[in-house]
Formats: structure tokens, C-alpha cells, sequence
């Protein structure tokens, strides 16, 4: 995140019972990562403006198969009217 230095790290995000939760990745543990995709990729999902497969189709996110279907499934797209008059 360029806008945000602080947040210049690799991160994990763990899906449990239909809950996810991010955080910083253990550098220790050497973990080999399923996906990548960068801050504006995430908010994009998370706010339902972009499918995953819009994303991928793009290049903007890459991974494992198996990994980009359950992501997909955490994050429908959606509409949403943020910032628009009604």
C-alpha cells in the first residue's frame, strides 16, 4: 500500500467457520503463500465492486486454483452505494 508504509508486509488471511481474519504472516514459519493480490485487489472484493475473476482476468490477483475458488465464495460480488446520492 503505497498510501500507507506501515502496511508493507505480507499478510495472512485465515477463513474459519465462514469468518476471516488478517493479519501479519509469521515470517519465521516460511509459509508458501496460495494467492497474491495487492491492498486495492482486496478492498476491491471486500467492497464487491470487482469478482474475483474480474480481478484474475486482469492480473491482478494470481494463485492456486482451489485457493481463488474459496476466496471467491468469502467474497460475492455485490452491489453497493457507497458515495452515491440517492
Amino acid at each position: 500500500d503505497e498510501k500507507a508504509p506501515w502496511n508493507d508486509n505480507t499478510w495472512k488471511l485465515e477463513v474459519r467457520a465462514g469468518r476471516g481474519q488478517i493479519g501479519p504472516a509469521d515470517p519465521r514459519k516460511q509459509e508458501q503463500a496460495e494467492m497474491e493480490l495487492d491492498i486495492s485487489s482486496l478492498s476491491a472484493l471486500v467492497f464487491g465492486s470487482l469478482s474475483l475473476w474480474q480481478l484474475v482476468k486482469e492480473g491482478r490477483v494470481s494463485g492456486e486454483l482451489p485457493a481463488l475458488a474459496r476466496l471467491d465464495a468469502f467474497f460475492p460480488p455485490t452491489y453497493n452505494y457507497l458515495g452515491q446520492n440517492t
